[in-house]
């Protein structure tokens, strides 16, 4: 397999496992990830589509509901956080595709529905979390146009379970 495809596998096993754990925890959840495009063997993103146009919003993983609330859950599963400064290895951050954020934007105010972001490192050991309204107005976002990517500081953010030899636990 190539880096592509490894992390592909990684990410789903984690979707899995994180979709799992809401359930095990008295949440419904639609497993929206498993409506994939047959043509690239599920490698493509679920689409909220509309016509005429050809717009098309890449969808979160999860759709979860529980007492009457529903809500989107994407799951970023990464093997470790980033230094973005050689010196500083105590500022410690976390992020994804600049694409994916506005997308997941424009979810929440189509859908009306809120996002929560799931940040997975497994090798820290621990799921963070933060709805896009959180994200979006954290005074340490970090825009990198350059490479297409959002930054959060990682260790500001919320943790809400903890990973023990690949099971999730809660805290």
């Amino acid at each position: 397999m190539n880096d592509f495809h490894d992390n592909l596998a990684i990410g789903r096993e984690w979707e899995t496992k994180v979709s799992h754990w809401l359930q095990q925890n008295q949440n419904y959840v639609l497993d929206v990830y498993e409506y994939t495009g047959t043509a690239t063997s599920g490698s493509k993103a679920p689409k909220l589509r509309i016509l005429p146009s050809e717009e098309s919003l890449i969808l979160p993983d999860l759709q979860v509901a529980s007492a009457g609330v529903t809500h989107w859950v994407e799951v970023k599963s990464k093997s470790g956080v980033g230094y973005p400064f050689k010196g500083n290895l105590r500022y410690r951050t976390t992020g994804f595709d600049l694409k994916y954020w506005e997308h997941y934007l424009k979810v929440r105010q189509i859908t009306g529905l809120a996002v929560k972001v799931f940040f997975v490192h497994y090798n820290e050991g621990d799921i963070r979390s933060a709805s896009l309204e959180e994200l979006d107005v954290h005074p340490r976002k970090y825009i990198n146009e350059r490479n297409g990517m959002v930054y959060w500081p990682y260790d500001e953010l919320n943790v809400i379970a903890k990973i023990i030899n690949g099971t999730i636990i809660s805290i």
